[in-house]
């Protein structure tokens, strides 16, 4: 027989891990866990920061807190140096008298770009360190501000460090706005999402809607909710109501699972079952927009919301004036479920026949139905509750 020979080896390139040091700096910044005082903060930035950088496959080094004193930073970047081949300098990259990272930088290199025409992000800072050292990014402070300079810049260098190509997470999802969004034009805005699923009356298919979140860089809460993130470019104004987008999803992210938007009437009794429906779930996962009848109607008919909150005359005959009369020949069967009377009108929900058994919809029939919502009644002048929850179909026969 002849003799077997082992499979040939077949060559591989291997690359070093990245190191991205981190270098938290501030006089009011202290370490988690720390008891703080007023005025001071705890260093939430550095985690969040090492943990993207592992996530994209480099090794997170994580120095001490520098005080806001430029010799001291400088002496923390000079450190960082000598094992990184990328330092982060959290904070002190705007043009305040406290902000010394341009300054530390320029000392030790020169600095290559100092704000970009970006939100949130806008003071970033990428320079060259002196002798072919690492480079040095000027992060800024706000939360925020600080995920976006890491995705737009430090995710992208790591990736090419180790040679891998655009990250997957990169690639947009369909998905439609559900109100309107405005942006200044000279700048790019990246608008933190959250997504639902919702029917589409007009076609019978569900899709992703997507509510903007507060904006602010230093908004923590509105990081920790965000389920995608849309890119409003320089030179446009922003995306109208009904428009296809293509956000980037967050990993991780819940994702469409409870997100519930409501359109339409906002009163003291639909502020109660906002707030019982929001004990309940995750922050950030209830949207009551308050429009108008006819673009409450609108947002209904075409699919960007759930459901519909209106004034019910218990008076209207049914005719064109009657906006529930108006729905049905717009979208077919709805349900009507009561919120609270007073006087001669109630408010109540109206709903598509296509959306009545989704998730958003049954758990805020539990919540009207609830003790805790009649209890919550007492406390609104003039409203009654003895017949919240009640449930009428309506449909084009029925009228």
């Amino acid at each position: 027989m002849w003799p077997r020979w082992p499979p040939r080896a077949t060559p591989s390139r291997v690359r070093r891990q990245p190191v991205v040091a981190v270098v938290p700096t501030g006089d009011e910044v202290r370490p988690v866990g720390a008891v703080l005082a007023p005025g001071e903060v705890l260093d939430t930035n550095s985690l969040m920061l090492a943990g993207m950088v592992e996530e994209t496959g480099g090794k997170a080094l994580r120095l001490p807190i520098a005080p806001d004193r430029p010799d001291q930073i400088a002496a923390a970047v000079v450190q960082a140096a000598e094992s990184a081949d990328v330092v982060l300098v959290i904070a002190g990259s705007s043009a305040g008298r406290g902000d010394h990272t341009a300054t530390v930088v320029r000392r030790l290199g020169r600095t290559a770009v100092h704000g970009v025409a970006m939100r949130p992000g806008h003071p970033v800072l990428l320079g060259v360190l002196s002798g072919h050292r690492p480079v040095p990014v000027g992060v800024p402070g706000y939360p925020a501000s600080a995920e976006r300079t890491f995705t737009c810049f430090v995710g992208p260098l790591l990736r090419r460090l180790l040679a891998r190509g655009r990250s997957a997470r990169e690639e947009g999802i369909p998905a439609r706005l559900g109100c309107t969004v405005s942006s200044a034009e000279h700048l790019d805005e990246y608008v933190r999402l959250r997504l639902a699923r919702i029917i589409d009356p007009r076609t019978g298919r569900e899709g992703l809607v997507a509510i903007p979140l507060p904006r602010g860089a230093g908004a923590l809460n509105t990081m920790v909710q965000t389920e995608a993130v849309l890119r409003i470019p320089a030179g446009a104004n922003g995306f109208a109501a009904g428009a296809e987008i293509q956000p980037i999803p967050i990993a991780g992210a819940a994702f469409a699972t409870a997100t519930t938007i409501i359109s339409g009437l906002r009163s003291p009794a639909t502020d109660a079952l906002l707030e019982l429906r929001r004990e309940e779930t995750p922050r950030g996962s209830v949207h009551w927009t308050e429009f108008g009848v006819q673009d409450a109607s609108n947002a209904l008919a075409t699919g960007l919301c759930h459901a519909v909150a209106l004034a019910q005359d218990h008076d209207a005959d049914g005719g064109t004036a009657d906006p529930i009369g108006g729905l049905i020949a717009r979208v077919g069967e709805v349900t009507v479920i009561e919120i609270a009377r007073t006087g001669s009108t109630s408010d109540v929900l109206v709903v598509p026949a296509l959306a009545f058994d989704s998730q958003p919809i049954t758990a805020l029939r539990a919540v009207l139905r609830s003790t805790a919502f009649q209890r919550r009644l007492l406390e609104c002048d003039g409203y009654s509750g003895r017949s919240a929850g009640r449930e009428t179909w309506h449909g084009p026969n029925a009228q």
